[in-house]
């Protein structure tokens, strides 16, 4: 009967405020243990107007000793249930002398948003890049989230280094034709992108790395990559533009990929990969794909919307057929020639 005829939502939020001050009520009285504590508490909350609206500072001063602390903490445990955020913070004098403001106010936004704050910091060690004590220096960092190295020196990364914290590592342009022997256990890495390094001829070992969702290789003399590729169950996104030597392989086994790139410039024939099943986005752009190039396997792809098939060899629509039975397919991304004749649309439609 209680919920008939009123607002559902506002009914709640009564019962939950009538239960909570009740609550309250049992286990916030202040023990009357100091002489005269709760006469002048009645006189704080008095002077605090809790209730009225606003803005309210009261302060309160005195030689040490005579139950400033005490009374505070009182009139906190009586009147922080009525607010949504609250906190009490003690010792100020002490601690920011000893920590700072700084770290005191981020004491204070934990307290009161009732998260952690993170300490993250930024060190930029571009003015020692080449110096080759630098990877050892790294490797001992074992706090790392982040790592952004363009030009990485040519020797593999240390057997020490093992930042089991990081989430994101950018070897661009990198030097080295091995990046690291053996297995490395990285459990937190979500993206690796080792794009254009030049001498790097296979990949790492991927066991290591259960976590990694984003893989950018992008390596003009990659000839090979790692058979436990296939491990990876949360892998997403897979780019193996500018691979030249990269004549053949397959990722039909990756069960989550979703994009997959394999963009580049070479006259090298290229055989035609198995992709798997939840492939939603594909470039196969200046593979040198010929007329007949693409199976009619291609129809299985069901979840398939994009294919960039731009820079190739066709002399008819390269999809007439096969992908004409792609349920979700969009069409072409970018225009690419036919007997000579530009398509108009950045996407053809196919029917």
């Amino acid at each position: 009967m209680y919920l008939l005829y009123r607002d559902e939502e506002k009914c709640i939020k009564d019962i939950v405020d009538t239960i909570s001050n009740r609550l309250f009520e049992l286990d916030t009285k202040v023990k009357s243990d100091f002489i005269g504590t709760e006469t002048r508490l009645k006189d704080l909350k008095t002077k605090l107007e809790i209730g009225s609206g606003g803005v309210h500072m009261v302060g309160i001063w005195g030689v040490g000793g005579n139950g400033k602390t005490t009374l505070a903490s009182a009139a906190y445990i009586e009147m922080s249930h009525k607010f949504e955020a609250h906190c009490l913070l003690q010792n100020i004098r002490v601690e920011s002398n000893k920590h700072g403001l700084e770290k005191l106010q981020e004491k204070f936004l934990s307290l009161v948003l009732k998260t952690n704050v993170l300490e993250t910091e930024v060190l930029n060690l571009e003015s020692y890049n080449g110096d080759p004590r630098l990877p050892d220096v790294v490797a001992n960092m074992k706090k790392l989230r982040s790592i952004t190295w363009g030009w990485y020196p040519t020797s593999s990364f240390p057997s020490n280094f093992k930042p089991t914290h990081l989430g994101y590592l950018e070897l661009y342009r990198g030097q080295q034709k091995q990046l690291w022997e053996g297995c490395k256990r990285l459990p937190n890495l979500k993206i690796l992108d080792i794009s254009h390094s030049y001498y790097l001829t296979t990949t790492p070992d991927f066991e290591g790395l259960p976590c990694l969702e984003r893989l950018y290789l992008s390596c003009h003399k990659l000839k090979g990559i790692e058979a436990n590729l296939g491990l990876l169950k949360n892998l997403k996104d897979l780019n193996l533009d500018c691979c030249e030597l990269l004549i053949q392989h397959s990722t039909s086994f990756i069960r989550n990929l979703e994009l997959q790139s394999f963009s580049r410039k070479s006259s090298v024939s290229w055989k035609f990969p198995q992709f798997p099943c939840f492939i939603r986005k594909m470039s196969l752009s200046g593979c040198n794909l010929r007329d007949g190039d693409i199976p009619f396997e291609i129809s299985e792809l069901l979840n398939l919307e994009i294919l960039d098939l731009s820079h190739n060899q066709f002399s008819r629509h390269p999809f007439a057929n096969s992908m004409s039975q792609v349920p979700g397919f969009v069409g072409l991304q970018k225009p690419y020639r036919i007997a000579g004749s530009p398509l108009k649309n950045s996407y053809s439609q196919s029917n």
